[in-house]
C-alpha cells in the first residue's frame, strides 16, 4: 500500500495534531494499518480484564476501610462511585477515539453519575436500601449509553435498544444470582466473578443488538466492518474506517447509507466502483469493490460472518458461567426454604409474657427476617455429670432436700423434666449411668446408689463422661442440658498421671466443646473459677458458669440451675445459612432491648449494604 502525503497547500486543511502524527508515524502506520482492527480487538479484552482487576481492588478496599463514622462512609462511598463508574464506562468504550479522549469522556460522565448516586445514597435512611441500590445499578449500566449519546452523538435506535436490553438483562441477571445465592452470600469470590461478568455481558448485548441492525459489510485490509444506517470512511478516528493516507478536501472521503435493505454510496471525492467512476450518490450492488487511490473496499449485503462472532462471544460467556459454578462447587441452588436447616434457640426469658413482647434476633450479626415460632412446650433432658472422687460425693446428699422443688418447678403442662445421672472418676471404666429419672423419689433413689471413687491424681476425667451420655435416642424437640459438677481440672489426651500413666482419655476440651455445639446442647458448669480448662464451655456466656468453691450447700446451686432452666423458651425458624447456626452466634433481644438493637442494626445496614458491596452481594 502506498501512502500519499499532503502537499504544503493542502496541509493547512489538516489540524496540527494529525499533521504532526503524519510526519512522525507514517512508517508505523504503513506497518500497523493492516492489523489495526486486530490490535483494537486485542486492546478491548485487556481493558475488560484490567477493569475486572480494578473492580476487585475497589471491592477489597471497601471492605477494609473503616465505616464506623457516617461521614467517612459517605466519603468513601463517593470515591468508590467515581472509581467503579469510570472503570465500567471506560472498559465498555469500544469506539476508535484516542485512549486519552476516552478517559476524559468516561471521567465526565462518571462525575455526573457519582453526584447523582451520592444524592441517592443520602436517601438510604428514608427509602429501602435494596430499592436505592437497584436504581444505582441501573444508572451504572446506563453509563455507556449516556456516554455515547452525549459525547459521540449517537442517537439512533440501535443505541436506545442497547440501553433497554442492557438494563433488563443485567438487572435480571443480578437478581437471579441474588436469588439462588442467598445461602452463599459469604462466598466473596463467587459474587465477585458474577459482577465481573457483567462487563462481558455488556459486550454480548451490544453484539446482539448490532447484529439485527446490520445491513451489510465492508471488507478493507482483510478485516470486515459492519454497515449500519450510516457508514463513514475518512480522516477522522471516530469514522468506521480511518484513512489518513487518502488525499481529499474533506475529512469524510465517502459514506455508505442504508435504506430498505439497499446500500448507497455518497463520495466526496472521485472514486471507482468496479472500474466505473462515481462522483455522486450511487446505489451499490452486492460484492462491488470501491477503489480510491490504492485503497480497496469490498461491499457485501447481508450480515456476513457477524453471527459467528456473536456465537463466539456467547460461547465465552457460557464457559465463564460454567467456571463460576464449578468454583461454587454446586452449592448455589434455588432458594427452597424447606431445604435449609431449622434453628432451635433456647434462651432464658425473665419477663411476664413473651408472646406480647417485641423480639429481635441476630444471627452471625445479621438480623433474622424469617418467621419464627416461640414456645415453652418442649421436654427437658438434663444430664448431671457428677465427679464422684474427693469431697463432692458427700455434698451431693444435699440434692435430696431440693429434688422435689426442682421437679415441681420445671414439670408443668408444657414441660417435662427427665434427669440422667452420669458419674465419673479417672478412668473411662469408672463411668456409671442412671437414666430416665422422672420424679424426685427416683432421683433420690439413684443418688443413693452413687459410689465414691478413689482418684489416682488431682485431675479427673469428665470428657469421656460427656461423650458417654446417651443423646441419640432423645426427642429432637427436647432441650438437652448438661450440668457438670466437679472440683478438679480435666484429664486430656496425652495427660500424665502421678504414676506415669498416659492417656486417661483420647479426648480434649476442644473435642467436647465442638461436640456440645454440634448437638445444640446447653452446657452448664459448676466448678471452681480458677480452673481455666473449663472456660471454653462458657466463654461466650458467663451465666453458664456456677461457682461452687467454698459453697456448703451445692444442692442450692442445683436448684438455681433448675430455676434458670425453667425460664428457657424455644425459638424456631428456618435459616438461610448453609451450615447449622451455632448457639453462641445468635443473640436474642426482648422488649425495649429488641427495639434499640433493631434500630441500631437498621442504621448499620445502610453502611453494610453500600452500593459497592451490593455489587458483590445481594441488593
Amino acid at each position: 500500500m502506498s501512502i500519499v502525503y499532503p502537499d504544503k497547500k493542502s496541509s493547512t486543511k489538516y489540524d496540527k495534531c494529525e499533521k504532526k502524527w503524519y510526519e512522525k508515524s507514517h512508517v508505523l502506520f504503513k506497518v500497523t494499518r493492516k492489523n489495526g482492527e486486530y490490535m483494537k480487538n486485542l486492546i478491548n479484552p485487556i481493558k475488560l480484564i484490567s477493569g475486572i482487576i480494578i473492580i476487585y481492588t475497589i471491592k477489597y478496599l471497601s471492605y477494609e476501610l473503616s465505616i464506623s463514622s457516617y461521614i467517612l462512609f459517605y466519603c468513601t462511598e463517593f470515591i468508590f462511585f467515581v472509581l467503579s463508574g469510570f472503570v465500567f464506562s471506560y472498559a465498555t468504550d469500544f469506539s476508535k477515539d484516542f485512549e486519552f479522549d476516552k478517559i476524559l469522556k468516561s471521567l465526565y460522565i462518571t462525575l455526573f453519575f457519582s453526584v447523582f448516586s451520592f444524592a441517592l445514597t443520602l436517601c438510604k435512611s428514608i427509602f429501602p436500601v435494596w430499592f436505592i441500590n437497584i436504581i444505582l445499578f441501573i444508572s451504572m449500566i446506563s453509563l455507556p449509553v449516556f456516554r455515547d449519546y452525549f459525547f459521540y452523538y449517537r442517537t439512533e435506535k440501535r443505541i436506545q435498544y442497547r440501553l433497554y436490553l442492557s438494563v433488563i438483562v443485567l438487572v435480571l441477571y443480578k437478581l437471579f444470582f441474588n436469588f439462588i445465592n442467598r445461602d452463599t452470600a459469604d462466598n466473596e469470590h463467587f459474587n465477585s466473578l458474577i459482577f465481573a461478568m457483567t462487563l462481558l455481558i455488556i459486550r454480548i448485548i451490544y453484539s446482539i443488538v448490532d447484529y439485527f441492525f446490520i445491513t451489510g459489510s465492508v471488507e478493507f485490509d482483510d478485516y470486515e466492518y459492519p454497515v449500519f444506517l450510516n457508514f463513514k470512511v475518512g480522516r477522522n478516528r471516530l469514522f468506521e474506517i480511518f484513512t489518513p493516507d487518502i488525499q481529499s478536501e474533506k475529512r469524510l472521503v465517502f459514506s455508505i447509507t442504508s435504506k430498505n435493505d439497499t446500500l448507497f454510496i455518497k463520495p466526496n471525492t472521485e472514486l471507482k466502483i468496479d472500474n466505473t467512476i462515481a462522483t455522486e450518490k450511487t446505489e451499490l450492488a452486492d460484492n462491488e469493490t470501491i477503489k480510491i487511490a490504492n485503497n480497496y473496499f469490498t461491499v457485501t449485503k447481508g450480515r456476513g460472518s457477524f453471527f459467528k462472532k456473536f456465537f463466539i462471544l456467547f460461547f465465552y460467556f457460557f464457559i465463564a458461567n460454567v467456571t463460576v459454578f464449578s468454583i461454587q462447587n454446586d452449592q448455589s441452588v434455588f432458594t427452597d426454604i424447606s431445604r435449609y436447616p431449622e434453628v432451635q434457640l433456647y434462651v432464658p426469658y425473665y419477663g411476664s409474657n413473651y408472646a406480647d413482647e417485641p423480639v429481635f434476633i441476630l444471627e452471625s450479626d445479621q438480623p433474622v427476617h424469617n418467621k419464627f415460632v416461640i414456645s415453652k412446650k418442649f421436654p427437658i433432658e438434663m444430664f448431671l455429670l457428677l465427679d464422684v472422687t474427693g469431697n463432692l460425693v458427700e455434698q451431693y446428699k444435699s440434692f435430696n432436700k431440693h429434688s422435689k422443688k426442682i421437679f415441681n418447678l420445671i414439670n408443668t403442662d408444657e414441660q417435662i423434666l427427665t434427669i440422667n445421672i452420669v458419674t465419673f472418676g479417672d478412668e473411662k471404666s469408672d463411668i456409671q449411668q442412671f437414666k430416665g429419672i422422672r420424679n424426685y423419689t427416683e432421683f433420690n433413689s439413684a443418688l443413693a446408689k452413687v459410689k465414691p471413687l478413689q482418684g489416682n491424681d488431682f485431675f479427673e476425667n469428665p470428657l469421656d463422661a460427656i461423650f458417654s451420655a446417651d443423646i441419640l435416642n432423645l426427642s429432637p424437640q427436647s432441650l438437652k442440658v448438661f450440668v457438670l459438677f466437679t472440683d478438679a481440672p480435666p484429664h486430656q489426651r496425652g495427660s500424665r498421671g502421678k504414676d506415669g500413666v498416659l492417656d486417661f482419655t483420647d479426648k480434649t476440651v476442644s473435642d467436647c466443646v465442638e461436640y456440645v455445639r454440634a448437638n445444640n446442647i446447653l452446657f452448664l458448669t459448676a466448678s471452681f473459677k480458677r480452673y481455666k480448662e473449663y472456660q471454653p464451655f462458657y466463654q461466650h456466656n458467663e451465666n453458664r458458669f456456677y461457682e461452687i468453691e467454698n459453697i456448703d450447700d451445692i444442692g442450692n446451686s442445683l436448684y438455681s440451675i433448675a430455676s434458670d432452666i425453667s425460664r428457657m423458651i424455644k425459638i424456631e425458624y428456618k435459616t438461610f445459612k448453609s451450615k447449622r447456626t451455632l448457639l453462641n452466634n445468635c443473640y436474642v433481644f426482648f422488649g425495649d432491648d429488641a427495639k434499640i438493637h433493631k434500630l441500631d442494626t437498621a442504621k448499620n445496614k445502610i453502611k453494610e449494604r453500600s452500593f459497592i458491596r451490593s455489587l458483590f452481594d445481594v441488593f
